[in-house]
């Protein structure tokens, strides 16, 4: 499996926010801000680091602490994220053949 980094996951993920709606940007903005603020992360799963600060495993558990969070709010924001990431990744054409999907129909263009 392709590491995210060697497709461009990032990348992609930033020119779909710069296609995004503002107010839907805006949203996806609030999640992410969440997710690093050091103060929410304390008072919620006692990390006192930004996300981005934190060591691997502790991202992991940080996810994994939102993917299971009682709150609802936390749980959607994760959905989002995961769903935002997992389409960048597989919609990479050197994920296709992984999936077993043959790629987008050509419709008889550039043949």
């Amino acid at each position: 499996m392709p590491k995210s980094s060697d497709l461009g996951v990032p990348e992609l993920i930033d020119t779909l926010m710069a296609t995004m709606h503002p107010v839907d940007l805006a949203d996806f903005k609030k999640i992410l801000n969440t997710l690093e603020s050091a103060p929410i992360s304390l008072l919620l799963d006692g990390r006192a680091t930004p996300f981005t600060a934190t060591d691997p495993k502790g991202q992991d558990l940080a996810l994994q602490s939102w993917r299971d969070s009682r709150l609802m709010l936390r749980r959607s924001g994760y959905k989002a994220l995961h769903k935002v990431c997992t389409s960048a990744y597989w919609g990479a054409p050197e994920t296709f053949a992984l999936s077993g999907y043959p790629g987008p129909p050509n419709f008889g263009r550039g043949r």
